[in-house]
């Protein structure tokens, strides 16, 4: 995995060009990316729902919200991962 810290507008729009076609990129999010793997970005569940939090929902909206709406519009593997990073070792 490469991984991506300190992600900006600038470095992102460098490796999206690299990216497998059927690639998603879910929009307003770039702050929950972990890097890249095999083509397509992981996205990092805890700061996913981290980032709704912050929004304003409460932590089980957020889970909720998370799982319906990004997890369950995931067709295959081709298009993103969602990583439970408190499983990621560095």
């Amino acid at each position: 995995m490469i991984m991506m810290n300190n992600l900006t507008p600038t470095n992102f729009e460098d490796f999206v060009d690299s990216l497998n076609p059927d690639a998603y990129i879910l929009d307003g999010l770039n702050d929950c990316i972990l890097g890249v793997v095999d083509g397509v970005l992981c996205y990092s569940y805890t700061r996913l729902v981290e980032h709704f939090v912050h929004d304003g929902m409460s932590h089980d909206e957020a889970e909720d919200w998370v799982s319906f709406n990004i997890i369950g519009l995931n067709p295959s593997i081709n298009t993103f991962l969602i990583c439970d990073d408190h499983l990621l070792v560095t």
